[in-house]
């Protein structure tokens, strides 16, 4: 047992003791990943199908010729299971987004130990390689009411964080050295992603390139991540019966390209970079606008700058992903004086920056509110915003063609959720089928997707969004692939460019993506398994391609996309080369 596991004499883990470990791992987080899964399905379920349903029997809400129809449970979002205030018992529905909202962004602030985000983990790596592991049961509880809300809050940060507490957890317990912590908090951390995704070397590439900017470092954790998040892979399809299939289902690709399409992959890598640069610097303007929002900023004094408290974002207003999601208290509650009409417009607009709350935690939530009410407005009206955007990336990917998960159609109940949704196709419709949806909505599911994702982000609640700039790039790919194809149709110019809506889709996902997480390597082993089969232009029947024919293409574009946006867009200001080798001539 102590040459296999563990030995109290000699505690630093050999490569066998390693290797043993990393398939224990794998097992748990197979098991973690699967049950937690299950979770996170049934919670959106009950919340999204259920509860409305449930409601609009009992009254609570109406057909939509009624005065307050189904459509409205869209901007209350899932507060359903909150409490109702005494002096609005007559609007339940009404109340309840304020109350789940209110809830998990006070939750978020309130709790003893500070809830972690993906900066502080990558700082945790780099600089001890364990993680604080005391807030393992508030990340997991947190993250999943917010991926339940409808909040574009995803499972991939939670996943980081609470399997890299329980790799760190196990490094202490055995006394283990920094170097051997962090292997085993990034094979821990590689093999809750591979689990949960379904992706077991890409999954820890994944992992193991986010601490850095310019790819993986830390190599001698790759075998045991790999390793772990194999073993997870099948734990977690052993215990789901989940079958192992792509994702997704692309547009048709001919079995041969011709040469030129290496530099039309180049231009798709230079407009991935663009829509990436703006994907990054939107949401991290959004998530620091609504961090900002009624906290008390002092006056600046000429002699000494700006003062501490009111110092959220640096001299030039710039915000990053280093806001924490809290701010510091000591801020009081006033409001400017009302003028008349447009003087109470304007305060109205410039309520968030002219109203303090003094109490931080009641302050956050309020922010945290507001946000939400934000984000569930805009999904009324484009229901492909709602959720993190896995499930609703097939919808995109095929302009529509593919009816919106969650939702019910035809005469379910909750179909009357999408009553105001624009951008969806009529699966009955066979003309509105084959043209899908045009440039207008590509380009509105385009902005709205950031900005929903950056106000979710604000809204403290602990979530990912590694589905955002993919699902970002998707509709923009639809928008450039359709305006050229215009272009083309007018002037006979450009035509080159949207004549492979597969390889466009591909390499503008894959180079947006790297902006914000710069995780290259597994980007291009992602988008590659995702590839379930290709569909013909018609919308009818699958077929298969020449898989290989993409992956050269998607190592053009990312590339581009990483070596452009090196200093331009950078998303966690954590990530750094590995400081704990220092080669110096002999």
């Amino acid at each position: 047992m102590h040459t296999l596991f563990y030995n109290p004499w000699d505690p630093e883990f050999s490569s066998l003791q390693q290797f043993n470990w990393a398939v224990l791992i794998g097992i748990f987080m197979g098991c973690y990943t699967a049950y937690w899964g299950m979770l996170v399905e049934f919670s959106v379920e009950f919340v999204w199908k259920e509860v409305p349903e449930q409601l609009l029997e009992w009254g609570v809400f109406t057909e939509l010729d009624g005065a307050f129809p189904l459509w409205n449970y869209m901007w209350i979002c899932p507060a359903i299971f909150g409490g109702v205030n005494d002096s609005f018992t007559t609007d339940i529905a009404a109340i309840s987004v304020v109350v789940t909202v209110f809830i998990l962004s006070y939750i978020s602030v309130v709790v003893p130990v500070p809830i972690p985000g993906q900066n502080e983990w990558i700082d945790a790596v780099h600089r001890i390689g364990v993680f604080d592991h005391r807030t393992f049961f508030n990340v997991f509880l947190i993250s999943t009411g917010g991926m339940a809300s409808g909040l574009s809050l995803g499972p991939e940060l939670p996943l980081v964080l609470t399997a890299g507490m329980v790799g760190s957890y196990l490094a202490l317990l055995t006394r283990q050295s920094i170097l051997s912590a962090r292997v085993m908090n990034l094979t821990a951390a590689g093999a809750a992603i591979g689990g949960f995704f379904g992706f077991p070397m890409a999954g820890a590439l994944f992992v193991l390139e986010i601490p850095h900017q310019m790819g993986l470092q830390y190599f001698e954790a790759l075998s045991p991540a790999t390793i772990a998040s194999i073993v997870a892979v099948l734990v977690n399809r052993i215990v789901t019966g989940n079958d192992v299939s792509g994702y997704f289902n692309y547009p048709f690709l001919t079995a041969t390209l011709p040469s030129h399409i290496f530099y039309i992959a180049v231009l798709y890598g230079l407009f991935g970079a663009a829509v990436g640069a703006l994907y990054s610097k939107g949401c991290l303007f959004l998530k620091g606008w609504v961090h900002d929002w009624f906290h008390y900023h002092e006056h600046h004094d000429e002699e000494h700058g700006p003062t501490k408290e009111g110092g959220h974002s640096d001299i030039n207003g710039h915000h990053d992903e280093c806001v924490p999601l809290v701010g510091e208290p000591g801020v009081i509650v006033t409001t400017k004086p009302k003028k008349g009409v447009i003087s109470a417009i304007q305060c109205c607009f410039k309520s968030l920056t002219s109203c303090y709350i003094k109490h931080e935690p009641t302050r956050a939530a309020v922010a945290g509110v507001i946000a939400g009410i934000l984000v569930g407005v805009i999904c009324i009206f484009l229901p492909h915003q709602l959720f993190w955007g896995e499930a609703q990336l097939q919808t995109l990917i095929d302009k529509g063609r593919t009816p919106l998960p969650v939702f019910g159609q035809d005469d379910e109940p909750t179909a009357a959720l999408t009553a105001y949704g624009y951008c969806m196709i009529d699966p009955e419709d066979e003309e509105a089928v084959a043209e899908g949806f045009g440039i207008l909505c590509s380009g509105a599911i385009t902005l709205t997707k950031i900005l929903t994702i950056g106000l979710s982000l604000g809204t403290g609640i602990v979530g990912g969004h590694f589905w955002g700039p993919l699902y970002v790039g998707a509709a923009a790919s639809n928008c450039f692939v359709d305006l050229f194809e215009l272009v083309s149709n007018k002037t006979g110019f450009g035509g080159i460019l949207s004549a492979y809506p597969c390889v466009a889709i591909l390499c503008i996902m894959g180079s947006t993506h790297v902006v914000t997480f710069r995780a290259h390597m597994a980007i291009m082993l992602i988008l590659t398994l995702t590839i379930s089969a290709f569909v013909p232009e018609g919308g009818e029947g699958f077929v298969g391609g020449d898989y290989s024919a993409v992956f050269p293409l998607l190592v053009v574009s990312c590339f581009v996309s990483l070596m452009l946006t090196r200093k331009k867009a950078v998303f966690y200001k954590q990530q750094r080369s590995r400081g704990d080798i220092i080669a110096s001539p002999e």
